[in-house]
C-alpha cells in the first residue's frame, strides 16, 4: 500500500453524486476538482476524505459505486452554516472549528504522510497537521477577495471571510492558487506580507484532450430528456449570482428584439435558489423565459456534444471569466463569447478565436452574425481549439506536477 493522504475537500458538485448518490458513470461538473484525486488512487495512494459543504444535507449515506472512488474513506462530511450578513462572520468561525475537530479526530485515530486541504476553511488543517508533524498543502480556487478589497477595502475583504487571510498568510509547505483572473496571486502578495510563509504557485488548471465521437442530431444525453432545437445558446457554469446567468436574459431579449428566437440551455449546479429565481423572473419581465431550460450539472460527454451543437457559449461572468469552464470549451473548439474584463486577454482576440464583448447587445449582434455564416463558425471554431492545443496542458500533466508537490513535501519531512 502506497503513502495515506488525508484530504480535505468541499463536497463540489464533481464529487456529490459520487459519493452520496452512488454514480458510476464519470464525475459531473468541471474535472479540476477530480483529476488529482483520481490519479493519486490510481499510484496507490490510500485516501481518507473529509467533505464539508453549505448546502443542506438530508440523511442520506454515504454510497460509493464508482470503481475509482470506492478505494477512498470517506471519514466525514461536515454540514457548514448558511447564514449570511453580519452574522456569518460568527457562524464561520463555528464552521473552522467543526472543521478543525473532524480533522484533529481523523489525524489522532490515523497516520498519515500528508494532509492536503482545498478551499479556505481547510485552513484548519494547518493546526492540527502542525500538532502531528504532518506536512500540510492547500489548494484554493477562484475567489472573489481581490473584488472585494477594490470595491470594499481592505478589512472588509478580511472580514468577509477570515479563513482567506490564514490561508495566505500562514506557514505550509506550499500553496497552490489557481490562475483564473481573480488575482489569487496579487491577494497572495498582499495578505502574504513583505516575507510570504510558503511558496506560493499560481497555475493554470489543465484540460482533457478526448477523443469524442462525431456529434449530429438527433443524439442523446446521459440521465435527461432535451429538446435540441437549432440555434440555441450554452452557458455552462454553477447557478450562483457572480457566474453572471442573468446577463444571458438580456442577450435573448436583444436576439427577440431583432426577430430572432434563440434558446438558452444553462448547465451547472443549482447553488442559490433565490438567483436562479430572479433569472427567471427576470426573463418573464422581457418575454423570454420559455426559451429558457435549466439542465443540471451535466457529465463532460454531455457538455461537449451541447458545445458541438451550439452556435455558442456565453461566459459572462462579473469578476473573472478565466476558469474550468473556459478551458474546457475551448478544447472542444466552441465559439465562446465572453465580457472583455481583461481575464481573457491571453486567449482570446475578438474575430479570430472567439468574442469579447462590451455590453449584451454586441452579444446578440455577434450570435445574429454566426446563426448566418457558416463559414465563419467553422473558422472560429478551428482557431479557438488550435489555440488551446498551443497554451493548454493536458490534466495528465498538470496533474502530475501538482502530485510532484504533494511528493517533495513528504520527501523534506523525510517520512
Amino acid at each position: 500500500m502506497g503513502r495515506r493522504l488525508l484530504y480535505v475537500t468541499s463536497l463540489w458538485s464533481s464529487f456529490e453524486d459520487i459519493i452520496l448518490n452512488g454514480a458510476s458513470t464519470a464525475p459531473k461538473g468541471m474535472p479540476a476538482f477530480t483529476k488529482v484525486i483520481e490519479e493519486l488512487i490510481r499510484r496507490d495512494y490510500k485516501i481518507d476524505c473529509i467533505f464539508y459543504t453549505d448546502r443542506k444535507l438530508s440523511s442520506e449515506r454515504v454510497l460509493i459505486n464508482h470503481a475509482t472512488y470506492k478505494k477512498i474513506d470517506v471519514i466525514d462530511i461536515i454540514g457548514l452554516n448558511q447564514k449570511k450578513g453580519i452574522v456569518k462572520l460568527f457562524f464561520r468561525i463555528i464552521d473552522y472549528f467543526k472543521v478543525f475537530r473532524s480533522i484533529d479526530k481523523a489525524m489522532h485515530l490515523n497516520s498519515y504522510d500528508f494532509v492536503y486541504g482545498h478551499g479556505m476553511i481547510s485552513d484548519a488543517a494547518r493546526w492540527v497537521s502542525g500538532k502531528y508533524k504532518v506536512p500540510f498543502g492547500q489548494r484554493v480556487y477562484g475567489d472573489i477577495f481581490w473584488d472585494l478589497y477594490e470595491q470594499k477595502g481592505l478589512i472588509y475583504a478580511i472580514l468577509s471571510d477570515f479563513t482567506r487571510y490564514f490561508t495566505y498568510r500562514k506557514r505550509k509547505e506550499f500553496l497552490l492558487i489557481t490562475d483564473d483572473g481573480t488575482n489569487g496571486d496579487k491577494t497572495y502578495n498582499l495578505l502574504g506580507g513583505k516575507h510570504p510563509k510558503c511558496q506560493m504557485y499560481f497555475w493554470l488548471n489543465g484540460i482533457d484532450r478526448q477523443s469524442f465521437p462525431q456529434v449530429t442530431l438527433p443524439c442523446s444525453f446521459e440521465n435527461i430528456a432535451i429538446n435540441i432545437q437549432i440555434p440555441f445558446l450554452l452557458y455552462v457554469a454553477r447557478i450562483t449570482s457572480w457566474k453572471g446567468q442573468i446577463h444571458a436574459v438580456d442577450v435573448l431579449y436583444h436576439l427577440k428584439q431583432k426577430g430572432i428566437h434563440v434558446n438558452l440551455f444553462l448547465a451547472g449546479q443549482l447553488d442559490d435558489l433565490k438567483y436562479f429565481n430572479k433569472i427567471m423572473t427576470e426573463a418573464a419581465i422581457r418575454g423570454v423565459e420559455d426559451q429558457i431550460k435549466y439542465l443540471g450539472a451535466m457529465s463532460q460527454g454531455d457538455i461537449f456534444k451541447l458545445s458541438k451543437l451550439t452556435v455558442a457559449a456565453l461566459s459572462l461572468y462579473d469578476i473573472s471569466n478565466l476558469g474550468n469552464v473556459f478551458h474546457e470549451l475551448l478544447s472542444y473548439g466552441t465559439i465562446i463569447i465572453s465580457k472583455n474584463d481583461g481575464s481573457l486577454d491571453r486567449f482570446i482576440t475578438t474575430g479570430k478565436n472567439g468574442f469579447l464583448v462590451d455590453d449584451m447587445a454586441s452579444a446578440a449582434n455577434i450570435v445574429e452574425v454566426l446563426i448566418n455564416d457558416n463559414d465563419l463558425v467553422k473558422t472560429i471554431r478551428k482557431n479557438a481549439l488550435k489555440t488551446s492545443i498551443e497554451r493548454m496542458e493536458t490534466w495528465d500533466i498538470r496533474a502530475d506536477k501538482e502530485i510532484k508537490l504533494i511528493e517533495s513535501a513528504i520527501d523534506r519531512y523525510g517520512i
